[in-house]
């Protein structure tokens, strides 16, 4: 039994080099260059909006939902809404909305988890605000009427408070697949039109700014959401322009029909969409402004519709997603729900093939428990000739001369037996009573063996009914596990900043691809999967990608092709990119059988997890042969499963010492030796149950890794010896088994020979297995006893 020179072995691409990291495994509020200049853009046109040419509520409210997030984003927040409210009021009358800010800083710091609530933010701002204002106007002489506009203005900031931090949470840290629900996108269009209307005094003699991007916006989210959204946009929009003085009262109506019909004619796409808004606004300005309508008014729609007509369909989409019930959102969420039904699909798949598996061993069990029967009588049989008969002057005459008389008569003796529940004189037929002379020594034989026997079949059927009933229960869970398969869902944390910087760079060089996928996997690593990419041909897709994710993600990846048009003749290219690993494992592995056996008890196994690392697993089962090999090759294919299907060494463990225990009435157990080894930092656990010693060879030194634990399915819970390593590039590992240290027909007493020859040795892990093994017989003289040498050379990337 042998494996290739490399049985598993992890390719690293080439190397990358690292630039700048967009990922990281917690992302603040403003992800990339792009984010943090809208959000300060934002904050500031919040801070610059005011109502009757001196009240700002609006900056004050921004704060105070944005306190909670981080110290970062409240800091950075905090200066672009004072620049904003310099801006439009001035310094002076900036001050005491900076003491206002200062002081909700130092309230949120002594308050910390109690200020999470947006009702008392929005209280804690009212009382400081009107305390802060109330005093500064009443100082500065102010009227009665001055005071009212005072608590005006602490009221309205109150509720914007309480109305942003409603929405600006979801939209700070967003991720594909989420939804916003509709109030929260009303929450995200007021914010938009406060900033809108924070653009007063930008505007030109012809173009007002907030008028282009107030109706951009409008035709845009109508076709991205239809017309509801389009409606509810633009009275937005055209609400806080009429409160802040920069609109008449009539673009409320205007607007919101505009957005209305826009939507209804999405269905279209673009144009359908512009001529919907167009109709809208013309037929409404006509009716309400006639006087009003001039060339110059058209020229704020005219600039916002080329500006729609040149926004990439990609930002449409991307909208409509975040909208529930557009098709988009639907699509998306289909097929994010379906790649997670997949992923849980496959690891339940994996836990109801080990639960099938566990179910048809004990099955097999009780099936050849039920042909050892008349085994079982043979050996009573034999038991009774052996006290009773052996030792007698009649035995050649009735068991040989007369064999076939004899062997009926003792069974109708064992029958009558089992009958009566025993036997006494009477019940022994004339003829046997008259030809044997120690009768009465039968007699008691017979009831003493037959007690014995109907003790032992009577728990033997208990165990066997037991192993019946574990055997239909773990087939039943393997049924639960496999209709389970389709309805599990799993949050994955999705990585939306790597995402769109793949994007970036797939278009800045020219190539393109329906869809990127990024998430944090098994140790929240990064994966990226990627949809539909059009190649340039020449199979080097791989190679492109692995260079241009490597480069995004700023350290090296590995690219596997899932499916390839010029392969498997499908639609779509599909390819996966993980991290490569710093370092690769070449394992090699073999085994010789016991001179008198055609097969050895040992097995072994090299696997990969699903987190990435490899294990090498070695089991010696009890003996030799068949039987040995039986339960080795049990104890390595559980292992094997159990650890693919995500379940933990200790579980692991536990059910193979069960399953070994359960399998047999006899003596029965094996050991295992397992080794799981880490590529990406080259750490090594070592598991041992009852196994032979593992060697580390280092330059010239062997380090020897040798804790003691009984074997499996002796004890009724397994202590297992676990050991730690961290590996090194040139590191060579060597796992055996018992056969290799057998010294004439016993276990050697040493293990200086194997250690000597291991520390001199410069051989592959091929070579070295087998010398070991040639080493072993020769010193044995023959093969004693089943052997098997695994070697693992470690090798950095």
């Amino acid at each position: 039994m042998s494996v290739d020179k490399e049985t598993f072995k992890r390719l690293c691409p080439y190397p990358v080099r690292p630039v700048r990291k967009y990922w990281s495994p917690e992302v603040d509020l403003a992800q990339g260059k792009k984010g943090s200049l809208i959000f300060v853009l934002g904050c500031f046109l919040v801070g610059r909006a005011n109502l009757l040419q001196g009240l700002v509520p609006f900056g004050p409210a921004l704060f105070a939902a944005l306190l909670p997030k981080s110290k970062v984003s409240a800091g950075v927040g905090a200066g672009a809404i004072m620049a904003g409210l310099v801006t439009a009021i001035g310094f002076r009358q900036a001050l005491p909305y900076a003491i206002v800010l200062a002081i909700l800083v130092f309230g949120h710091a002594r308050a910390g988890t109690r200020w999470t609530a947006p009702v008392r933010r929005a209280l804690t701002l009212a009382v400081v605000l009107l305390l802060v204002r109330g005093l500064t106007t009443w100082a500065s002489r102010g009227t009665w009427y001055d005071l009212g506009l005072v608590a005006f203005e602490v009221i309205l900031a109150a509720v914007s408070s309480m109305i942003f931090a409603h929405g600006l949470p979801p939209a700070l840290d967003y991720k594909p697949g989420t939804v916003f629900s509709n109030e929260q996108l009303m929450s995200l269009g007021l914010v938009v039109a406060v900033a809108l209307a924070g653009t007063a005094g930008f505007s030109g003699e012809l173009l007002a700014l907030g008028d282009i991007l107030g109706r951009y916006l409008g035709v845009l989210l109508a076709l991205a959401g239809g017309g509801t959204v389009g409606a509810a946009v633009g009275v937005l929009v055209a609400t806080v322009g009429v409160v802040s003085g920069t609109a008449m009262a009539e673009q409320i109506s205007i607007l919101g029909f505009a957005g209305l019909l826009a939507g209804l004619l999405r269905e279209t796409g673009k144009p359908g969409a512009a001529l919907g808004y167009v109709l809208g606004e013309l037929a409404l300005s006509l009716y309400l402004l006639p006087d009003k309508l001039t060339w110059g008014h058209l020229l704020s729609p005219a600039v916002a519709l080329v500006l729609f007509a040149l926004t990439p369909g990609g930002w449409v989409r991307e909208l409509a997603s975040l909208v529930p019930g557009t098709r988009e959102q639907q699509g998306r969420q289909e097929d994010y729900e379906g790649r997670l039904r997949q992923a849980a699909s496959g690891r339940l798949g994996e836990v109801g093939s080990v639960m099938r598996e566990l179910a048809t061993s004990f099955q097999e069990v009780v099936a050849t428990a039920r042909t050892k029967d008349e085994d079982r009588l043979n050996s009573l049989l034999a038991a009774l000739t052996a006290r009773v008969c052996e030792n007698c002057r009649l035995y050649s005459s009735c068991w040989e001369n007369e064999f076939f008389k004899t062997y009926k008569n003792t069974f109708e003796l064992l029958a009558l037996a089992e009958s009566h529940g025993g036997l006494v004189r009477d019940d022994i037929p004339p003829g046997i009573r008259r030809q044997c002379q120690r009768l009465p020594e039968l007699l008691s034989t017979i009831n003493h063996l037959f007690d014995t026997y109907r003790i032992n079949m009577h728990w033997k059927q208990r165990l066997d009914d037991e192993r019946e009933v574990v055997a239909a229960q773990l087939a039943g869970m393997a049924e639960v596990m496999d209709n389970l398969a389709g309805e599990l869902k799993i949050d994955v944390c999705t990585l939306a900043d790597v995402t769109a910087a793949i994007r970036e760079e797939l278009a800045r060089h020219n190539l393109m691809a329906e869809s990127v996928e990024t998430w944090q996997g098994w140790g929240g690593k990064p994966e990226v999967l990627i949809r539909g990419f059009q190649c340039p041909g020449g199979r080097e897709c791989s190679v492109l990608l692995t260079a241009l994710i490597g480069r995004v993600i700023g350290e090296p990846m590995k690219v596997s092709v899932e499916s390839c048009r010029l392969n498997d003749a499908v639609r779509d290219c599909i390819l996966k990119a993980v991290p490569a690993p710093s370092y690769h494992f070449s394992a090699a592995g073999y085994s010789r059988p016991k001179e008198t056996g055609d097969v050895s008890g040992d097995s072994f196994s090299a696997v990969e997890l699903p987190d990435g690392r490899q294990a090498l697993i070695l089991s010696d089962g009890m003996g030799s042969g068949p039987k040995a090999a039986a339960e080795s090759q049990t104890a390595v294919r559980l292992v094997e499963r159990l650890l693919a299907a995500g379940l933990g060494q200790d579980v692991v463990l536990q059910t193979l010492n069960s399953v070994l225990a359960l399998r047999s009435t006899e003596e029965c157990f094996a050991t295992l030796d397992l080794a799981l080894l880490d590529p990406y930092t080259a750490s090594a656990e070592f598991v041992k149950v009852g196994s032979c010693p593992t060697f580390l060879r280092r330059g010239r030194t062997v380090t020897v890794i040798n804790p003691g634990s009984p074997p499996l399915g002796i004890l009724p819970v397994v202590a297992p010896a676990v050991i730690r390593k961290k590996l090194r590039s040139k590191d060579m590992l060597v796992m055996i088994s018992d056969g290799v240290l057998e010294y004439r027909g016993e276990r050697a007493a040493g293990i200086d020979w194997i250690l000597n020859y291991i520390k001199r040795s410069t051989e592959d892990p091929e070579d070295l297995a087998l010398s070991i093994l040639d080493l072993a017989q020769r010193r044995a003289g023959g093969v004693r006893d089943d052997m098997t040498a695994l070697a693992v050379s470690v090798e950095a990337v």
